[in-house]
């Protein structure tokens, strides 16, 4: 398989967690459902075929940096429609403002010129040059929000050049925690609870550094790699103990 690597960065973000009560958290980068949304917006799919154009392909994200904060946002709830009655309150959520990550697509080459590459315009202005090669500014036919629609992303670069997914047990991004071997002292992480495979899994959550796994998994730059339906919503969810 290729992949393609996008680098995005947002003014502000909120990833929503799966599973949390009277406090919105948000996850530290994009779960692979929301980087198959992210990308039907830069390639202009409409909701009703997204799945028929991306949904075979594989896809991942890894924080590169960004603040988290919290903010107090007032809610009202209705409790009986049509008859007046509401509740309101203050909750905390959090937000991380001037976050950047980089996330990957995988699939079949023809494909990934076909249904992405061919949809994206690149601009040679302002190219970005790293270990990875060039990032390359993008216009996108519909502009991609950070999990909230008034959270606008603020720059949207394509690596020039096409990736190999390999098999590695070094990686970051994030991974169930039963697959860790070990986590280097000076790595940062952080653990959260995501809906995967019909259940909530503890996940971790690399935002500095990476983590040996057991065995080595599908993985571009780094970056495990997952299919969208393994992140699907479904009822009867079971909750694991940590």
């Amino acid at each position: 398989m290729k992949a393609l690597a996008f680098r995005i960065s947002f003014f502000e973000s909120l990833f929503t967690v799966h599973y949390t009560k009277a406090f919105k958290l948000s996850y530290p980068t994009l779960l692979p459902i929301t980087v198959f949304g992210l990308l039907g917006n830069i390639c202009g799919y409409d909701r009703g075929e997204i799945v028929e154009k991306l949904g075979n392909f594989y896809f991942g994200s890894t924080f590169i940096k960004g603040d988290p904060t919290e903010e107090n946002i007032t809610f009202i709830q209705f409790k009986n429609e049509g008859k007046g009655k509401y509740r309101s309150g203050v909750v905390k959520t959090q937000v991380y403002s001037n976050s950047e990550h980089i996330i990957v697509v995988a699939g079949e080459e023809n494909e990934l010129r076909r249904k992405i590459i061919d949809k994206i315009r690149k601009i040679d202005l302002d190219t970005i040059k790293d270990e990875y090669g060039e990032w390359k500014i993008i216009r996108t036919i519909r502009y991609p929000y950070g999990g909230q629609n008034d959270f606008f992303a603020k720059d949207i670069r394509i690596l020039d050049k096409l990736l190999e997914v390999e098999k590695d047990n070094i990686v970051r991004g994030y991974v169930v925690s039963s697959l860790i071997k070990s986590i280097n002292k000076d790595t940062n992480i952080e653990i959260l609870p995501a809906r995967y495979k019909n259940r909530l899994e503890y996940f971790i959550f690399v935002k500095k550094g990476y983590v040996e796994l057991k065995e080595p998994i599908d993985s571009v730059l780094k970056i495990p790699l997952y299919k969208i339906k393994d992140f699907a919503i479904y009822k009867n969810v079971q909750i694991p103990s940590l």
